[in-house]
């Protein structure tokens, strides 16, 4: 028998420093403001020199676990998701330090070196070891510092890099004998046509003694490939329009299809939010209304993997989510990687315990 599967804490951290668009050297780098600002992003929030991917993280660990009033000794595995784990530290794993500083004596880590879909991939790992019985209680945390890789070398490496947001955001998922099963499906995809994701890829090694990490173009500061070709100008449009059109929107029609669902039962949507060109692009080919969706991307920029469980806490806090909706999480992010998690909503908000 198959044990149920719920989340029972949740909260977000961003750092106090806030980056508008206004305080980008625009000109310096040869890009015209306008075009920033059809990203739909407005500003970021940025971590300051002194603050670190398990900074953020650790406050999002205690926060969620304050809500769900869950122990640090009760919690058996622990998941940080990050795309910008700082180069140079290796051994131990940043989740064992996190571990550490969190004071889970007992638990398992696991660091997931993953982008925007990360926190999915995570937590379907999570939701299998509950339902199996090998684990209770099981931390996802996904923390980002992006503007520690920002590189204004060229415009297409100073576009992507100020369009990005840091922060981090954790969940708690349990298998609580005292609460349905709220887990209705989940599932992820893997495919190697885009590889390098859009092209851009953080470079993660430590060259020379170099504590450094910058974004570059391609996996190896080479061009970005589709499908296994290198591609430019128009045919770069091209793989981005597969991109958009596709990944997300096919996640969402596929949880659909394997909960038995029709898209009018989905109480709400919570989707990565990359960028306005994508997110209005999904929700479009998808067909999600614009009132079962929460839109943070004007104030937070572009999260990768913090990005869906962000949006939502968000949701969650502004009372968007009440027991028993159904709440479909979608995300997309390099490889491609694509999946979704439909869920029966369990947790009431703080004001309603």
């Amino acid at each position: 028998m198959s044990c149920p599967v719920n989340i029972v804490g949740l909260s977000a951290c961003f750092p106090s420093r806030v980056k508008r668009n206004s305080d980008f050297p625009w000109a310096a780098a040869g890009l015209k403001p306008e075009r920033i600002d059809r990203t739909g992003i407005e500003e970021r929030r940025w971590a300051e020199p002194h603050e670190t991917i398990l900074d953020l993280a650790r406050e999002a660990c205690e926060n969620a676990l304050a809500t769900a009033r869950v122990r640090p000794e009760e919690v058996d595995r622990l998941f940080l998701v990050t795309s910008t784990l700082r180069p140079g530290i290796v051994v131990p794993s940043g989740a064992v330090i996190l571990q550490d500083q969190l004071g889970m004596r007992r638990c398992q880590t696991t660091t997931l070196l993953e982008t925007c879909c990360g926190s999915l991939v995570a937590m379907e790992h999570a939701s299998a070891l509950i339902r199996s019985g090998m684990a209770r209680n099981v931390v996802v945390v996904a923390s980002e510092t992006f503007s520690k890789t920002f590189n204004p070398t060229s415009p297409v490496t100073f576009e992507i890099g100020m369009s990005m947001g840091d922060g981090a955001a954790a969940v708690v998922l349990s298998g609580r004998d005292d609460l349905a099963d709220g887990l209705v499906t989940s599932f992820t995809r893997s495919c190697s046509d885009f590889q390098g994701g859009l092209g851009m890829q953080p470079l993660s090694l430590e060259l020379e003694g170099s504590r450094e990490s910058r974004i570059a173009f391609g996996a190896s500061g080479g061009p970005p490939t589709f499908r296994g070709q290198p591609v430019a100008g128009g045919e770069l449009i091209e793989a981005l329009k597969w991109f958009t059109t596709s990944t997300v929107p096919m996640a969402v029609a596929e949880a659909l299809r394997e909960a038995r669902l029709s898209p009018e039962e989905v109480n709400f949507y919570v989707l990565h939010q990359p960028n306005r060109t994508f997110l209005e692009g999904w929700k479009r080919v998808a067909r999600i209304p614009e009132e079962r969706t929460l839109d943070t991307l004007a104030r937070y920029g572009n999260l990768s993997s913090v990005s869906v469980l962000a949006n939502l806490h968000a949701a969650w806090e502004l009372g968007r989510l009440n027991v028993d909706d159904i709440v479909l999480m979608a995300s997309a992010g390099e490889g491609a990687t694509w999946g979704a998690m439909v869920w029966k909503w369990r947790l009431p908000r703080e004001d309603q315990h």
